[in-house]
């Protein structure tokens, strides 16, 4: 796959959606808050503590590459990207980790979530200075016992179990726990079976790190960036990458889910900051035969904010919507390569419209093929958007998906390594003429 690398700058939205979409009681949307969505898939060059680092390759001598895995209740964070005088997750977490590591630590993310959404599966890689690392991990307690292999050696090596519970394991039993001991288990949608050698979707572990290479200090970092960071985000799990990792660009693709509620008694208040009310009756069935029309690799230019040299085409690779467990609740579950600005809350905006009856069943494939964005497509509120996970290909094919999703991808082209993975363009006007007899 082949991506540009657009610049991200700060958000110019003023399609403010109907108060269809608003909540009862909810602040009003401005110019600065109503596109406050996704990820385009870029990084931020002019923040301190994100930055685009080097290529694995290119990587500074004797630095090593962290893996964090990372989750947030996005409600009082303006986005992931550090913006002066803003409290981002980028920034609360920089400063910690300039805390630790004496110096400033670039962040390179796997996807930029902005403001009010959250995230359960982010991840994110830093590089930093073994030594400095190494002056991280746990002292050990005067008169503790060193944990023993069962040949009677003390080990060398400590892993976490579980989903990054910091609970210890014995260095003879890391290699029966797996690779990536440390990544934790991601709140990620039940989604298609990944093709062959790929980590399932939304697994967000890369494939082939080896327990044994767990490092000191990694224990460390983890344990005292629980301790330095605020209740709304955490750093669930630090591991060691391997070669050719890249957060960003060696990712296959993001998953998403968006939560709606519509009972009229409201939202559970436990769950109010992580879920849309709208207390009217939706058609998830109705909502799910309409998203199908738009799977496939196309120009999702209708459903963007439009950024200058940035492309807008994306592999849309599921667009589900069901009722879930809970009594009154809709999800809409979203994958695909890479997202661009405001593309998720524009695909859910429009899919409400059809749920409410307000628009027919081809609407949603009929705006598409208009090729660009206009007043019929409505942005829905952040809070119901999380990132639920990230995934990557087996170890040793990192590097070379992160050089595939660097290069520039030719407008409109089917590129053969997207072809093999099974990804396809379906005409959208054939899609609209499919679908457009079918008003219920």
């Amino acid at each position: 796959m082949k991506t540009e690398q657009p610049q991200r700058g700060p958000h110019s939205d003023t399609g403010v959606g109907p108060a269809l979409l608003s909540e009862p009681g909810a602040p009003a949307v401005t110019a600065d808050t109503a596109d406050t969505a996704d990820t385009s898939d870029t990084a931020d060059t002019a923040n301190t503590a994100e930055t685009a680092g080097p290529p694995d390759a290119a990587r500074p001598a004797g630095l090593v590459r962290l893996r964090l895995d990372i989750c947030y209740d996005g409600t009082d964070f303006r986005g992931w990207a550090v913006q002066p005088g803003l409290r981002t997750v980028a920034g609360e977490l920089g400063d910690a980790l300039q805390v630790l590591f004496r110096a400033p630590v670039p962040l390179v993310v796997a996807g930029r979530t902005d403001s009010g959404v959250h995230a359960s599966g982010q991840v994110a890689h830093i590089d930093v200075d073994p030594d400095a690392l190494a002056r991280l991990a746990p002292r050990q307690r005067r008169g503790a016992r060193p944990q023993r292999t069962s040949g009677g050696e003390p080990a060398t090596a400590t892993a976490t179990s579980g989903a990054g519970g910091g609970t210890p394991v014995a260095a003879q039993d890391v290699s029966a726990l797996g690779q990536d001991v440390s990544a934790p288990a991601q709140d990620a949608p039940d989604v298609k079976d990944a093709p062959d050698g790929e980590n399932a979707p939304g697994e967000n572990a890369p494939d082939g790190e080896d327990a044994s290479a767990a490092m000191p200090g990694l224990t460390g970092l983890r344990r005292r960036l629980a301790g330095l960071l605020p209740a709304d985000l955490r750093v669930r799990a630090v591991t060691r990458a391997p070669d050719g990792f890249d957060a960003r660009f060696s990712a296959l693709r993001r998953h998403y889910r968006y939560r709606i509620v519509t009972a009229d008694w409201g939202v559970d208040p436990l769950r109010r900051n992580d879920v849309l009310h709208l207390p009217r009756p939706l058609d998830a069935d109705r909502m799910h035969r309409a998203a199908q029309g738009l799977l496939g690799l196309r120009d999702f230019a209708a459903y963007c904010r439009p950024r200058p040299g940035s492309t807008t085409i994306r592999d849309l690779q599921r667009l589900d919507v069901r009722r879930t467990a809970n009594p009154g609740e809709i999800e809409v579950l979203v994958t695909a390569d890479a997202f661009c600005h405001s593309m998720v809350r524009s695909l859910v905006g429009v899919l409400i419209a059809v749920g409410e009856e307000r628009s027919d069943l081809a609407a949603p494939v009929r705006l598409l093929a208009a090729g660009e964005r206009t007043a019929a497509i409505h942005t829905a509120p952040a809070r119901g958007l999380t990132l639920t996970g990230v995934d990557y290909p087996p170890a040793g094919q990192l590097a070379e998906r992160a050089t595939l999703t660097r290069a520039v991808r030719d407008d409109g082209a089917v590129h053969p390594e997207r072809a093999s993975e099974g990804e396809r363009a379906v005409d959208v006007s054939s899609a609209a003429n499919e679908l457009g007899g079918r008003h219920t």
